[in-house]
């Protein structure tokens, strides 16, 4: 995981590497040239508050992606 999440992967699904991709040094450290470090809050909106209710097929059945500020 911790490789996905600061390396990336490339068009065939593989983990990037050094070999065939430029790296940069960041604030998370060692980072694809590519990719832009900012802060969640600037590209997504943290709020907190309770699961949507399960029984309602049309909360789970869309593009909004649930997660918990814990995660």
């Amino acid at each position: 995981m911790q490789d996905l999440l600061t390396k990336g992967i490339d068009e065939n699904g593989q983990i990037r590497s050094k070999e065939t991709h430029g790296f940069k040094d960041s604030s998370l450290g060692r980072t694809p040239e590519e990719w832009e470090v900012v802060e969640l809050g600037e590209v997504g909106k943290i709020v907190s508050g309770s699961t949507p209710d399960t029984s309602k097929l049309e909360f789970w059945d869309g593009s909004i992606i649930w997660i918990s500020p814990n995660d």
